[in-house]
């Protein structure tokens, strides 16, 4: 009866574990050693204590084999760790040094000596256990040393994941470049697992979620210097993996040790190294290749605080981008400035058989303008072209056939940034107590400068923010529980533009002449842009392109909160493993989008109202559209504020591994 109670106040035990433990994503960041210790006839040997060593701390943790022989050691640091077995009227053994991964069940079976027999005991094992044998998962595992072997373009981690049968990338480009400074939220920053979407992959770094959760993406980029393990699992995920159905990407901080150990790096690539673009080679007005130099640099620090009990680990790693040369644009000539398009008209200037005769589209009758004569009708073209400060004069020669097309050619300019830093603390508390905090941060935006001030560039920013916590409690030899909480805020303004002409600010569309003022106090004004080929149903063979002027301000801006919480309960019962767990995440996400047409709207000009549809060929001009103030499209999203979405993710498991 006695025996029916111990098991009864268990199964209580139990039930108290999962009802009151707050939890998370299940998806652990320690590994297992497991194994069955027998005599030299194979008979198990119940009672043996069986200790695991991490090499580099001096940690230990153990446990006894039960009633079948078989010990098992849970939730362990990832590390090199030796295994020492004891057993009364036989001799020691000792198994390692080995390397023990992540989401690993190392199996270190001992078959021990009797007492006084002449044998080497002790078994060298320079690897970890090769051969999976414990659960049929599919993962691909890179460690510190083949991570610091594999030439990363841009210094990103996801390159990484491409090494995993099954996983592939369409745009590689996304991965590389200037896109690796600082955080990539890009759709296409990720792989697409067994034929899955890029953005269904789980992200984890130190068994906290570092996803960007309105589009799922890579949230923050550690750095692979300060990576001490990633691991990708693709197909038979254990039980306590979920919420996604592509790859779980998990990676691990390196950790402090008894030993002070660092690093220090820098990849610099600039345009030196490279040809010149098809664009610049082949482009009319032709022009040399973009200056621009990358450099990615860093450096890391680990070491003891206190000697076997408090270890801390720090890593740095900044980024810049600078890109500069000639980018060009298309600007009314001076002539369109006073209404004068009559270089429409001239064969010298467009071609044999490619002249543009205007028509006045607004009635039926489409009367031709004499020589290309316009009225100047639209108020901005009427600012714009008094001010040349802000809509500069061509400076270079067009291209050959027309009158404006890349004929100004000014500077370029962009600029990418990033300072990001970790720090990592783990200690031991007590025999049965060991906590693992980490923090994290991200710093990182970018300037541009565009040929025509008044396209108005924008300065995005995204700073990222990100906290861990892990607690490992063992109750006793057969029960161990593993605890962890985290938040990551991801904060992005993609659209915060730039008035470098100190003309428009936030009164932009007033100034120039636009009704209804600028909402949400945007810089700039309504964007002014060419749209050769009508929305009205009329093609138009010759449109006349420019460079867009003005600001819709599309951008989309959204802050990013997630908690996460999570507890793992294994219990070791005879020849059963019990796993046990729930999850519960938390996401919010204040998301503003102003839509295609923007906060500032966006005012189209075809060269439909200076076309005659009664000719074979349409003609017109956009830019003569433009002058006469004669709109084909506008459009204007609304400033109605972020939206909140929120969200609570709950899963639980159970999982019976039975010998």
């Amino acid at each position: 009866m006695r025996h029916s109670n111990r098991v009864l106040q268990q199964l209580v035990r139990l039930a108290l574990v999962l009802v009151f433990v707050v939890a998370m994503h299940a998806q652990t960041i320690t590994g297992n050693i497991n194994g069955t210790v027998t005599d030299p006839s194979g008979a198990v040997i119940p009672g043996a204590e069986v200790t695991a060593t991490n090499v580099e701390t001096n940690v230990s943790s153990s446990t006894t084999s039960n009633n079948d022989g078989i010990y098992d050691i849970r939730f362990l640091q990832v590390g090199h760790y030796t295994v020492t077995v004891a057993a009364q009227g036989f001799d020691q053994r000792t198994f390692g040094p080995f390397t023990l991964e992540a989401n690993q069940d190392a199996k270190i079976d001992a078959q021990m000596i009797v007492a006084g027999t002449t044998q080497q005991v002790t078994v060298q094992v320079a690897v970890a256990p090769l051969l999976n044998t414990e659960n049929a998962q599919l993962a691909t595992t890179l460690d510190t040393n083949a991570i610091a072997n594999v030439p990363l373009v841009g210094q990103q981690f996801a390159q990484l994941t491409m090494f995993t049968p099954g996983a592939i990338n369409t745009d590689p480009s996304a991965n590389a470049g200037n896109e690796a400074i600082g955080v990539n939220t890009g759709i296409n920053n990720g792989v697409s697992v067994n034929g899955n979407r890029q953005q269904v992959n789980n992200y984890i770094l130190d068994g906290i979620e570092i996803n960007e959760t309105l589009n799922n993406t890579i949230g923050y980029n550690p750095a692979p210097e300060a990576l001490a393990q990633l691991q990708i699992t693709s197909a038979n995920a254990n039980a306590e993996f979920g919420n996604v159905n592509g790859g779980d990407v998990d990676m691990l901080l390196k950790s402090g040790a008894n030993q002070f150990h660092g690093s220090a790096y820098e990849f610099l690539s600039d345009y030196l190294l490279d040809a010149n673009t098809w664009t610049n080679k082949h482009t009319p007005p032709i022009v040399p290749r973009n200056s621009f130099t990358q450099s990615i640099f860093g450096g890391t620090l680990g070491g003891p605080i206190l000697h076997n009990k408090l270890f801390f680990f720090g890593d740095y790693d900044g980024g810049r981008y600078h890109e500069g040369g000639l980018g060009q644009a298309s600007v009314l000539t001076a002539l369109m400035r006073t209404g004068d398009f009559s270089e429409l008209l001239d064969p010298a200037i467009m071609g044999a058989g490619k002249t543009i005769q205007l028509y006045d589209a607004s009635t039926t009758a489409y009367t031709p303008y004499p020589n290309n004569q316009l009225p100047i009708l639209n108020p901005v073209a009427q600012y714009l072209f008094a001010h040349a400060n802000a809509l500069p004069m061509p400076n270079h020669a067009p291209l050959a056939g027309t009158p404006d097309e890349n004929n100004y050619v000014g500077p370029l300019k962009n600029r990418l940034y990033n300072n990001q830093f970790d720090v990592k603390i783990d200690a031991t508390l007590t025999k049965r107590d060991s906590l693992m905090g980490r923090w994290l941060q991200s710093d990182n935006g970018s300037t541009t400068t565009n040929p025509l001030a008044i396209s108005f560039p924008n300065v995005p920013i995204t700073p990222v923010k990100g906290v861990a916590l892990n607690e490992v409690h063992t109750f006793n030899a057969s029960m161990v529980n593993e605890f962890r909480a985290g938040y990551m805020r991801i904060r992005s303004e993609e659209g915060v533009d730039v008035d470098t002409t100190g003309l428009f600010g936030a009164n932009g569309n007033m100034v120039v002449g636009i009704p209804g003022g600028n909402a949400g106090g945007i810089v700039g004004f309504a964007a002014q842009t060419p749209n050769p080929g009508s929305t009205s149903g009329l093609t138009v063979a010759n449109g006349g392109e420019y460079t867009t002027m003005g600001n819709s301000y599309g951008g989309q801006t959204f802050v990013d909160n997630s908690w996460t919480y999570g507890d793992d309960f294994t219990w070791q019962k005879g020849k059963h493993t019990i796993k046990m767990g729930a999850q519960f995440l938390r996401e919010e996400s204040n998301d503003f989008s102003a839509g295609n047409d923007g906060v500032l709207g966006t005012m189209a000009y075809t060269g439909v109202s200076t076309s005659n549809p009664n000719l074979n060929d349409a003609a017109g001009y956009s830019m003569a559209d433009f002058v006469l103030d004669r709109v084909d499209y506008i459009g204007q999203g609304t400033f109605t504020g972020p939206q909140g979405l929120r969200q609570w993710r709950d899963a639980y498991f159970v999982q019976d591994d039975w010998k």
